[in-house]
């Protein structure tokens, strides 16, 4: 029933009217499938504008997607600008210009048409050419940061080339369009994306949230500053060393050096503007953290002013006790200072031992002395050991009964791994080493010195290692050369700079 002859007499039994009526409509319609597959635009003007012919984000004037992609499609995009702002445009044709490449085309089109809110510059363009076999993405400038080159070819590859091989384009657009919308509503890029849209939204009340919260964190943070200064205020006490004072010391050369990396960071990678735009959103949180830092030390400072006021050790207790029950609700504006009550209630129950009563000679309670409120606090200690409280090596508890008699206990104080026992005294008063000149260098000679360490209180040394100082000659040359190398750096460093310019057409394209 196949064979050839037997169609052809098949097709030529039909009546002459009704035979040439079937040829004309297959003629008409080979002419349409010719045309709807090699329909080339050679202009952006000639392609049809979605929003003007108001059918949203679609754009397919060859009919080529089904009505259930094409309204698939038109949801997802939809759904993507009322939930973030971005505004995606996709085109499906045959071909374009034969003279242009797939993104000087893409990229007039998207900017015919101005795609993506204005100055937020937060569009996208997704243009595939059937015929030619090509696709290409364009981003506005807004989104260039949350979707790069890199995963914009990603998606490609992985999602629109395997389903455009088996032309299967409908079901290949939905899942990019689809995957995009995920991948754009993901909360830290929601941020970013809806701090773009505050920034240029017309006629928008201006949003003073991140400026009260400011100057309530301000408010509270000059009661904290206030209350702090009515425990030090009018004395003038010197800080001895003590574990406050040398956390101070630390924490703040910490600090330094940890704001010294970020900047550098920022510096280097571009991140300063994107900081100045953020700047409102970002004014309560930068603020809470610096007011956490300043008052953390502060009360730390505090701390190491109450520790050089009070030499005994059970007022000054009392009084850290005092200063945090004043200041408990500090804690809000700096969490990490709610350590400070931690340790000294720990050290406080280890010390605990220390204020039990001792037991004269007769069996009766001996009354400890608390030295902050003696007339003569150090009448009953040597000069030995008031130079081991002065370097706050050792502090002593004394116990007196009403037989006259006196017991003086030493405990170990802050500095107590410091400063060694001295060997001709006895006393814990041997300073940190240092290193003395035995003989001078000169330009010729080198010089010899001695590292030693030298008693506060009896200035016995204690010698610890020879130390050969080199010649003047080679140390002046020392420091011309490096002299030298730090101004041929510096002038090298500021020779040349980025400057930090504006780019366009960001995206990324492939063919299948």
């Amino acid at each position: 029933m196949n064979h050839p002859t037997f169609l052809y007499a098949r097709i030529f039994s039909i009546p002459a009217v009704n035979r040439t009526l079937l040829v004309a409509l297959g003629l008409l319609l080979c002419l349409g499938m010719v045309r709807t597959q090699a329909q080339t635009f050679s202009t952006v003007e000639e392609i049809p504008n979605p929003k003007a012919m108001g059918q949203g984000y679609l754009s397919d004037p060859t009919g080529l997607l089904s009505q259930t992609e094409f309204d698939s499609i038109t949801h997802v995009l939809e759904r993507l600008e009322r939930r973030t702002g971005v505004e995606t445009a996709v085109v499906i044709i045959p071909d374009f210009n034969e003279n242009e490449d797939d993104f000087s085309f893409a990229t007039e089109l998207f900017r015919h048409w101005g795609i993506g809110k204005a100055k937020a510059n937060n569009g996208l363009l997704l243009l595939v050419a059937t015929q030619r076999r090509q696709y290409r993405f364009i981003t506005g400038y807004g989104l260039e940061g949350i979707l790069p080159d890199a995963t914009l070819k990603t998606i490609g590859e992985e999602l629109l080339v395997p389903a455009f091989r088996q032309q299967a384009y409908g079901a290949g657009i939905l899942a990019t369009v689809r995957t995009l919308s995920d991948y754009l509503q993901r909360p830290d890029h929601e941020r970013e994306l809806s701090s773009l849209l505050r920034q240029y939204k017309p006629q928008q009340s201006t949003d003073w949230s991140g400026f009260i919260t400011f100057f309530v964190l301000v408010g509270l943070s000059l009661l904290a500053f206030w209350q702090l200064s009515g425990f030090t205020k009018g004395a003038s006490v010197k800080i001895i060393p003590n574990r406050y004072s040398e956390m101070l010391g630390l924490l703040a050369l910490g600090l330094v050096i940890v704001v010294g990396l970020v900047l550098v960071i920022l510096f280097f990678s571009g991140s300063f503007s994107q900081l100045f735009q953020h700047f409102s959103e970002l004014l309560p949180y930068f603020t809470y953290v610096t007011i956490g830092f300043v008052l953390f030390f502060r009360q730390l400072h505090t701390l190491a002013h109450l520790r050089s006021q009070y030499r005994d050790d059970q007022t000054f207790f009392s009084a850290v006790q005092k200063l945090f029950r004043a200041t408990w609700w500090q804690v809000i504006l700096s969490p990490p200072t709610l350590l400070y009550p931690v340790l000294e209630k720990i050290r406080s129950q280890r010390s605990s031992s220390r204020f039990t009563p001792l037991l004269d000679s007769l069996g009766q309670p001996m009354q400890r002395l608390n030295r902050d409120e003696a007339t003569d606090r150090d009448q009953y200690l040597s000069t030995g050991q008031r130079m081991e409280e002065q370097l706050n090596s050792l502090t002593y508890d004394v116990w007196v009964s009403t037989q006259g008699e006196t017991r003086v206990i030493p405990h170990p104080a802050d500095t107590f791994e410091q400063h060694p026992v001295c060997p001709a005294c006895g006393f814990r008063t041997l300073s940190e080493p240092v290193t003395l000149t035995v003989t001078r260098a000169t330009q010729h000679q080198a010089g010899t010195g001695k590292q030693v360490r030298i008693c506060r209180h009896c200035k016995h040394e204690v010698f610890i290692k020879s130390v050969v100082k080199a010649p003047l000659a080679e140390q002046r040359s020392g420091s011309s050369t490096l002299s030298g190398r730090s101004g041929s750096s510096s002038s090298s460093s500021s020779s040349g700079s980025w400057g930090g310019g504006t780019t366009g057409g960001g995206g990324a394209g492939g063919s299948w």
